[in-house]
């Protein structure tokens, strides 16, 4: 006898999939406020060097200030995105990778363009261009 799974059509299974996977990516993007600056403190600690520490994890950092950007975003804290995916552009460029350095100035610059700030939106998309043509 086939799984109660199997009593669905597949429209349905991929229905509840896809509801499933929706929840679950948005609880785990909706973190507050503080949270995100949790994660730009953390990314900064290891963008330095410590005792233990002799090389700075440019690669973790700007995963955080990635994550810290999208936090800030969906709680529409444009300025600090803005800031928290600069510092991951520099971050991305310490570890020598253009075309993440490039995202993240991108969403620096739909940060700037939705709060409303002109020149911080040019600038910002004017570098992610330079680093994704190389």
């Amino acid at each position: 006898r086939p799984g109660i799974f199997f009593y669905f059509s597949l429209d349905t299974r991929t229905h509840h999939l896809r509801f499933f996977s929706f929840f679950f990516s948005f609880v785990i993007t909706m973190k507050s406020t503080k949270d995100a600056t949790k994660l730009v403190k953390e990314a900064q600690k290891l963008t330095k060097r410590t005792l233990f520490r002799w090389t700075p994890d440019f690669d973790a950092a700007a995963m955080m200030f990635d994550e810290a950007g999208l936090s800030f975003r969906n709680q529409k804290e444009h300025a600090a995105a803005y800031d928290a995916y600069t510092q991951a552009a520099s971050a991305w460029i310490n570890e020598e990778s253009a075309l993440a350095a490039g995202n993240s100035m991108e969403n620096a610059a739909q940060c700037a363009r939705d709060g409303n700030q002109g020149q911080d939106c040019v600038a910002a998309y004017s570098s992610s261009r330079l680093l994704h043509d190389g």
